[in-house]
């Protein structure tokens, strides 16, 4: 055989070892697993570099979360170098290199001499590793670059001819196919994974049904919804079999509907369980067509619905039980939205109310001026539900239109994920508490006169007392002045004395009828700032005279610069009329020259001030105790048991407390407190108002 016979014979044997070795390699990809394509990757370049005396093959892939950045994935390099890095900028460190791979061309280096000028980092980090031939090629499947594979020459330079470019042109196809399935089956296998992590987390059941076949390939959450063990297979007709009776046949015609309308159906059911208990399940399902458009499988998921199924159960009836009452109650309630005012819900009550007071049959959407004549009725309607809109929820007290009626109107803001969607109206009939809220302010009114008009008469000796004394003193100036007009001439000077002694007399006698008139009369609370101390100075002296006569000391002691208190004088001087007539009669067993009652007045806190009624008589029973402001209690054998609880009232109109306790030293205090800040004192004037006017 001639020389180039068998050279002839020795590239044909070289090609066919090649082929060989590239079938070989293909038929291992085919169907491999992705957990094992790296490893055969990696012995494919090894044979590869074996077979072709290539010292180094090195696998790049660009980085997802840095596209510049390519990283080693595959590396056969037996004769060792440098380490490489994990990650190379490559638009830093092949800058010639990278755009001839990003435009798909293979790039070939058979010597680092024949590089051009601007290759000159290229060559710098080729040298680095020690190549001195190169061949460079892009890695890509269906049209999209994710890589390249090199093969290096280190011992010697090395010629690529085009042979060995298109062999191992083959070799990088074959890699980018095999790394180009592993990527798109971890995809999917991640894919399919994320899917399963969400449904199982909202317990939700895949399943798909082989429209040909009848059988259902279904996922472990939808097996365990429906208790179908792992190896059973499940075909339509053994599905059926674990639904409910009642509910097979609507099954099967939203099955057939689905299939031929070729679109996606819901449908809710129940199911059967082998301990024979009932589940409600949910299930969407929607129909995938092959390549002729004819159906071909159902896939949908399912979710367990019983819970959800039993509450929506439970507040239905709770809905109707509510309603029920709500309808059953005289009260009105009510919704409107919050744009037109216009009328959302309404019980009984407001329909009622409308329809027998007004002639009006109510409907949904209606708005205040079809429910009200034009004019005031309709503005204070909107600006009721414009101020619940703007301030929130508020109670107020309402005359209906007939005024007949007295209503306490609640409002409220509805609101549904911080929206808000309308105003709610709760309205209840306080027509006969207001009367009797009326009625009892006027038997208050009338214990409290009679309270004054009994205390008045224990006081008789003290105001005689009080009366003569400016009396008798104008008789005695009259006296002298008669006898000063008989002397020729008569002493004008001393004349002009006396009548301005008989004037001022005449005004203390006055100013104690005045007052007696005041307390006389039946009236309401008049609010007015208050100095406290001089309220109580007036009391004091109109008790001196009984209070001597009794032979009781009392003792006033009153704390400089206390601020005013709003009130009304003569309910309160009747107030401490009677802790003081309390004092004087409990201390009415003491020995005489040791009966002492102490008055004082102090701050109690920032905003209050407190006045203490002190005796050092028996005490409180304390049997007592506890019921001593109510009515008809009492420890006297004379009392009627109602001065205290008339005293409890004034005390409590005027926004203070009242309270009793027994002394540890004996004897019993009596003390109540009123709130400070009355403003300025008006001046006093007699008040000599008509009595009828007055309640």
């Amino acid at each position: 055989m001639s020389a180039p016979t068998e050279n002839l014979q020795t590239e044909l044997d070289e090609r066919l070892k090649f082929e060989t070795l590239i079938a070989d390699l293909s038929s291992k990809f085919i169907n491999l697993p992705a957990g094992e394509v790296d490893r055969e990757v990696e012995d494919a370049q090894r044979r590869v570099c074996e077979f072709l005396s290539i010292d180094l093959c090195a696998l790049w892939q660009w980085t997802h979360d840095a596209p510049r950045y390519i990283t080693i994935t595959h590396l056969y390099r037996p004769l060792g170098g440098p380490p490489p890095p994990d990650r190379v900028d490559a638009e830093e460190m092949a800058p010639w290199c990278l755009p001839q791979v990003l435009a798909g061309k293979v790039v070939a280096v058979d010597s680092m001499n024949s590089l051009p000028p601007e290759a000159a980092r290229d060559k710098e980090v080729w040298r680095h590793y020690g190549i001195k031939s190169a061949l460079v090629f892009p890695l890509s499947a269906g049209g999209q670059l994710f890589g390249a594979v090199t093969f290096n020459t280190v011992r010697e330079e090395r010629l690529w001819a085009r042979e060995i470019v298109n062999r191992l042109t083959v070799v990088a196809q074959v890699f980018a196919n095999a790394l180009a399935r592993k990527s798109a089956d971890e995809a999917l296998r991640q894919s399919e994974s994320r899917l399963n992590l969400a449904a199982d987390a909202a317990a939700i059941g895949l399943w798909s049904l082989n429209l040909a076949t009848g059988r259902y390939w279904l996922s472990k959450k939808t097996r365990e919804l429906f208790h179908v063990s792992a190896d059973e297979v499940v075909t339509f007709e053994r599905f059926l079999g674990l639904v409910h009776p009642e509910d097979r046949e609507l099954i099967r015609q939203k099955v057939q509907t689905v299939v031929q309308s070729k679109d996606e159906g819901r449908v809710e059911y129940r199911i059967v369980l082998p301990d024979g208990s009932t589940r409600w399940i949910l299930t969407r399902g929607r129909v995938q067509c092959d390549g002729s458009g004819k159906p071909s499988f159902l896939m949908g998921v399912s979710v367990d619905r019983t819970l959800r199924k039993q509450a929506e159960t439970a507040f239905n009836e709770l809905q109707t039980t509510l309603n029920a009452i709500i309808d059953s109650t005289h009260d009105l309630i009510w919704s409107v939205d919050p744009v037109s005012f216009g009328l959302m819900t309404f019980n009984q009550g407001l329909r009622d109310y409308f329809l027998q007071g007004r002639g009006i049959a109510l409907k949904p959407g209606m708005r205040p001026e079809d429910l009200f004549p034009p004019g005031e009725y309709v503005e204070r309607w909107r600006g009721f539900y414009q101020r619940a809109l703007s301030e929130g929820p508020y109670t107020t007290e309402y005359q209906v239109y007939t005024q007949n009626r007295v209503l306490q109107l609640s409002f409220n803001v509805l609101k549904q994920n911080g929206n808000v969607f309308g105003v709610s109206v709760f309205g209840k009939d306080i027509t006969e508490q207001k009367h009797a809220e009326r009625d009892a302010h006027e038997l208050r009114a009338n214990l409290a006169h009679s309270g004054r008009v009994t205390v008045l008469g224990q006081l008789a000796s003290s105001i005689a007392h009080e009366l003569s004394q400016p009396l008798g003193a104008i008789l005695r100036n009259a006296e002298a002045a008669e006898l000063l007009l008989k002397m020729r001439p008569p002493d004008l000077e001393e004349l002009r004395a006396i009548i301005t002694d008989i004037h001022n007399d005449d005004q203390r006698a006055s100013q104690v009828i005045d007052r007696l008139r005041s307390l006389l009369k039946r009236r309401s609370l008049e609010m007015q700032p208050l100095e406290i101390n001089g309220v109580i100075a007036e009391v004091l002296s109109l008790l001196q005279h009984d209070a001597t006569a009794r032979r009781v000391k009392l003792g006033y002691y009153a704390a400089p610069g206390l601020p005013q208190v709003q009130g009304d004088r003569i309910h309160l001087q009747q107030v401490l009329l009677n802790l003081m007539l309390n004092a004087m009669d409990a201390v009415a067993g003491v020995q005489a020259n040791k009966r002492n009652i102490e008055v004082t007045t102090q701050r109690s806190g920032a905003q209050e001030i407190e006045i203490r009624v002190c005796d050092n008589g028996p005490g409180i029973p304390v049997d007592l105790m506890g019921r001593l402001f109510e009515p008809f209690v009492t420890t006297k054998s004379s009392g009627m048991g109602m001065g205290l609880t008339v005293s409890k009232a004034i005390v409590e109109a005027h926004r203070g407390k009242i309270r009793a306790q027994n002394r540890p030293e004996g004897g019993a205090c009596f003390s109540f407190t009123l709130p400070a800040g009355g403003g300025e004192v008006a001046p006093q004037t007699t008040n000599r108002g008509n009595p009828s006017s007055e309640s």
